[in-house]
């Protein structure tokens, strides 16, 4: 009282801090704000009514003897960031309407142990009924509206840590190294895979199933053996694989570059 008495500015502070579940290092468990409101000894060369009626009430200490109203001092949009702030969703409301003036009332009561404490009341004022439309806007509790931030789970939080711009330089090291096992191999590959002409191979793999069905096992092996050295030798290969020069021709591995075909 003696300081509400004084001439010296006073601060009003609304502290509200946000707990929730957190199973990852970048969203903090505890989101908090608060807003201050001072107040002045004077007012347009007049005493501050509030504090004159701040005094009034802790000098009377009547129960609910009068309510003290307290202008733009309550949030009702916060945005609850993870990284612990729980600061005025400002997009929602105008300048008019960001904090809301809200209802001190001083009461006693009696508790179990026959003692007498004190406390004070707070509500919200809904006179107005800007808010009236908002579904739970009840004026008998402090209601709150927060929108929580997203937050990824602990096993992304390597990735969700290095915010906006991490995400995008692992997307493209991802993807720059799933194309890269994509192509890598190319070269190696083309010379199996992009032959221009296969019948004499694919003549040489039926021959090899032939005999395997008649049961010609040693004819089998020599056959499968060509085949290897074939693969294996790219020279033999490329001549393999020519198409043939006669248009005449059945496509029977014979006959290449004037040597037979199974004389490798």
């Amino acid at each position: 009282m003696t300081d509400l008495s004084s001439n010296k500015t006073m601060e009003l502070v609304l502290e509200w801090k946000i707990t929730r579940d957190s199973n990852s290092e970048d969203v903090e468990e505890v989101a908090s704000s608060e807003r201050v409101v001072e107040l002045e000894a004077f007012v347009d060369g007049n005493r501050n009514k509030i504090r004159e009626q701040l005094v009034s009430i802790l000098r009377n200490r009547t129960r609910g003897s009068e309510s003290l109203e307290i202008e733009s001092i309550f949030p009702k949009f916060i945005k609850v960031l993870n990284k612990g702030s729980a600061d005025m969703a400002w997009q929602l409301v105008g300048d008019e309407e960001a904090y809301r003036s809200i209802f001190l009332t001083f009461n006693k009561f009696d508790t179990a142990d026959g003692r007498t404490e004190v406390a004070w009341e707070v509500r919200e004022n809904c006179t107005d009924n800007v808010f009236s439309w908002l579904q739970y806007n009840n004026c008998k509790f402090l209601t709150i509206y927060s929108f929580s931030d997203k937050a990824f789970p602990a096993t992304l939080s390597l990735i969700s840590g290095g915010g906006i711009i991490g995400m995008y330089t692992t997307l493209v090291f991802v993807a720059s190294k799933v194309l890269r096992e994509l192509f890598a191999a190319g070269p190696e590959k083309t010379i199996y895979e992009e032959l221009p002409y296969v019948d004499r191979i694919l003549r040489l793999c039926l021959d090899i199933y032939l005999v395997r069905e008649s049961g010609e096992l040693e004819l089998e092996e020599d056959l499968f053996a060509k085949l290897i050295f074939i693969y294996r030798s790219p020279a033999t290969l490329i001549r393999w694989s020519k198409p043939p020069t006669n248009a005449a021709s059945d496509g029977n591995p014979s006959d290449i570059d004037g040597t037979s075909a199974f004389d490798l």
